[in-house]
């Protein structure tokens, strides 16, 4: 048996939460009670991140669809569109 002890960082990312920094904004918000559920099922079960709610998950998705367009960054192109 190997007496290392074993470390695991989750990543958690959420839209924004029900707290007094953000009860002015009129977005949906996430409780924080159900972010900190996610984040414990999710080190039980030795996962690495956390999408804790739709929109979230949803850019999380867009992000991973296709190639950044900042990877085929072309300054002579924006030199002369910016003209």
């Amino acid at each position: 048996m190997n007496d290392k002890p074993r470390i695991l960082v989750t990543g958690a990312i959420s839209q924004v939460g029900q707290q007094v920094m953000a009860s002015a904004l009129s977005l949906p918000k996430v409780k924080p009670i159900g972010v900190v559920r996610q984040v414990l099922s999710a080190v039980e079960a030795g996962r690495d991140e956390v999408l804790a709610d739709d929109m979230t998950r949803q850019v999380k998705t867009g992000l991973s669809d296709r190639e950044g367009i900042y990877l085929k960054f072309d300054p002579e192109h924006a030199v002369h569109a910016a003209r």
